[in-house]
C-alpha cells in the first residue's frame, strides 16, 4: 500500500515536494502571523 508513496518519497522528485510543501507552509505561517494581531485587536476593543 505504501510502496509507491516509499519510492517517491526517496526520489528527487519527492524531496522537491517535500521542499515546496516546507516553503509554502512557512509562507501561509508568516501570513498568519502577520493578521493575528490586527484580528486580536479588533476583538478586544
Amino acid at each position: 500500500m505504501f510502496s509507491n508513496i516509499a519510492k517517491i518519497g526517496m526520489s528527487s522528485y519527492g524531496w522537491f515536494m517535500g521542499f515546496k510543501l516546507h516553503i509554502e507552509l512557512i509562507i501561509k505561517v508568516k501570513l498568519w502571523q502577520s493578521t493575528l494581531p490586527k484580528q486580536i485587536v479588533v476583538i478586544y476593543q
